[in-house]
């Protein structure tokens, strides 16, 4: 390891340089102000006076020297709160640059001394925790790309998934309980804990504190206060907690122990990430896909987080709705948020002392899955997936019947619940009964497949002289679970296509009994989940009616739509299409497709029409 250049600012730096307060004071308020932009010539000025406050060109120049060719760590430390939270990131040297984001250097700051002793590290794998937290009564302005942050990650650690070099969990549960769950059976080394945070300031008692907003049962929002987040790290060996939510590195400059941040440090985490002011969600996107993919090439936190700094200078140079704009080759200030606090900077979070297990190879021969029809990323859901996902987890249930009109998106659903048992290790089969698909060709010639040549030869055998569907579906079944190790789940389908519109009874009597059959083998480990517009009147089982998205679903879905820019950017017209429509997402693709035909008085007209609510529900019932 480099010996780190510690710059320790002298306690009269304020007093010498009174406008180092008031200029971050300014920038602060500039982050705050969502007008204003933030260059990188105002982040120059306030990072030139702070490398002359420091005066450290000679120990800057030896310190070079020594590191050679290696990264030069610069660790600034300070036991004056108001002194080690000024905008450090931001250290510009006249020769080399911006120091946070140059490719020589790494900069972090050092945790005070607080006598916590840290955890043991670890053999690995590396455990991380992807946690996010969305209440699903936030405003759209507040709208975080959840499901576009989980594929970055998963394109960042896959292969090292793979390998089995790192273990990965991400909970479809942002509540603060199912939080505390995982940090004590899961027990991650990295934490990376994202959505919205906030930093209150108390005049009358002096008691500032920072507040993280986790999800809630009743679908609102819960926020939990620094001091109930860091006491549930008690008794885990995490080793870093990366908090990807606005003000997450606020503190009061009264006293070092408020603030998200410095309330983990204080509690013995190694290092802790956080964001000084609030970062834009596209850059909070590009900055977790950066840290990760850096971190595994066995590159230090303050390395990666380097790194991470410089994927975000130009957060929208890659968007597509501002490519063409000038904000794509302005750094908006984004880069300099990240701040790192750390006990010791060059600490790994696990030792490389272990035998990596890979995961288990896909099973090319099973494609039942080609049957549906799923969405290229699911979006939302959040409520439903915490409610079906705890009984899941807590075993309660393993059978589950969706319900609900055509469009609502209950095939992704299924499709994200029947994904999300595969990440567990779960083999799974979909029967789809839609009108093209055969599914007795399925479930009798294509799933046997999926058996090794064993049990293959066992199943021929057995069903030789049988020509009972349920029989062989059942001998089927029977040796898959005790080929994955009880763990097996079927997806029924689009059942609606094989029901009396009328009385809602199945017209397929062999289908039927298969169902009954499925069920009866939930006892050796099965999982069923079936989709139908309309229950079964005979089902005893779990019954989930799809009922209509939360409003922030709707909206994120019409950002994928082929819709005006104009329109998507006017909430008051996406408000009326939401109630039009009923937040049914297949009537949104034919409103889309109308749209780019009409003009703007054919959609007002149609959209105040008295009508319109019943002809969204017509829609609705007939997509």
């Amino acid at each position: 390891m480099i010996e780190p250049l510690i710059l320790r600012p002298d306690e009269g730096i304020l007093t010498r340089y009174p406008e180092l307060a008031k200029l971050a004071a300014e920038l602060s308020e500039v982050y705050a102000d969502q007008e204003k932009l933030v260059t990188d010539n105002a982040l120059q000025l306030i990072g030139t006076l702070l490398w002359r406050a420091l005066d450290a060109d000679e120990a800057f120049l030896q310190a070079r020297k020594r590191a050679g060719q290696h990264l030069l760590p610069i660790v600034i430390e300070s036991g004056k709160p108001e002194i080690l939270h000024l905008p450090w990131e931001t250290l510009y040297h006249p020769e080399s640059g911006f120091l946070g984001r140059s490719e020589g250097f790494t900069l972090s700051r050092a945790v005070p001394p607080t006598g916590a002793e840290l955890p043991a590290i670890e053999d690995g794998p590396l455990r991380v925790l992807l946690f996010t937290a969305l209440p699903d009564d936030i405003g759209e302005e507040e709208q975080l790309r959840i499901e576009e942050e989980q594929a970055l990650v998963l394109e960042a650690l896959g292969q090292w998934r793979q390998s089995g070099h790192v273990l990965l969990e991400m909970p479809d549960d942002g509540r603060f309980s199912e939080f505390t769950h995982q940090l004590h059976h899961f027990r991650p080394h990295l934490v990376y804990l994202s959505g919205h945070g906030t930093f209150k300031k108390d005049y009358r008692n002096h008691n500032d504190r920072g507040y993280f907003l986790f999800e809630s049962d009743n679908d609102g929002g819960e926020l939990v206060d620094e001091e109930q987040l860091a006491a549930v790290f008690t008794g885990t060996t995490v080793q870093a907690v990366i908090l990807s939510a606005c003000h997450s590195g606020k503190a009061s400059s009264a006293s070092l122990n408020n603030g998200l941040m410095q309330r983990l440090a204080d509690k013995g985490i190694p290092h802790v990430i956080g964001m000084r002011e609030s970062i834009l969600d596209r850059a909070g996107l590009q900055f977790a896909r950066a840290f990760l993919g850096a971190l595994m090439q066995q590159q230090s936190i303050a390395a990666a987080l380097q790194q991470a700094r410089r994927a975000i200078v130009l957060p929208l140079r890659d968007d597509e709705e501002f490519r063409q704009s000038p904000l794509a080759l302005i750094s908006l200030g984004q880069w300099c948020l990240p701040m790192l606090l750390s006990h010791q900077c060059d600490r790994q979070l696990v030792t490389g002392r272990f035998t990596p297990q890979p995961m288990r190879p896909t099973n090319h021969r099973n494609k039942t899955f080609k049957q549906l029809s799923l969405p290229d990323r699911f979006i939302g859901r959040r409520r439903e997936l915490r409610k079906i996902q705890r009984s899941f987890r807590e075993g309660t249930t393993r059978a589950l019947l969706l319900v609900g009109a055509g469009g609502m998106g209950k095939t992704a659903l299924a499709g994200k619940l029947i994904m999300n048992l595969k990440a567990d290790g779960y083999e799974v089969f979909c029967l789809s009964f839609r009108p093209e698909n055969n599914w007795r060709f399925m479930l009798s010639s294509r799933i046997p497949f999926s058996l090794d040549d064993k049990r293959r030869e066992a199943y021929e055998k057995e069903i030789s002289n049988q020509k009972d569907l349920v029989f062989q579906a059942e001998c089927l079944f029977s040796l898959l679970l005790e080929q994955f190790d009880g763990k097996v789940a079927l997806l029924f389908d689009n059942l609606e296509s094989v029901q009396d519109p009328s009385t809602c009874t199945l017209t397929d009597i062999e289908l039927s009994e298969l169902i009954t059959m499925a069920l009866d083998l939930q006892v050796d480990g099965l999982w069923v989940l079936l989709t139908s517009r309309w229950a079964l009147p005979e089902w005893r089982e779990q019954l989930y009616p799809l009922g209509k998205p939360v409003y922030r679903d709707f909206l994120a879905v019409a950002q994928q739509q082929k819709l005006p820019k104009e329109f998507l950017t006017d909430f008051k017209r996406l408000r009326q299409a939401y109630d039009l429509l009923g937040g049914n997402y297949r009537a949104l693709e034919f409103f889309a497709a109308a749209l780019q035909k009409m003009n703007t008085l054919e959609e007002e007209l149609l959209v105040a029409s008295p009508s319109a609510g019943d002809r969204g529900d017509t829609n609705q019932h007939a997509a």
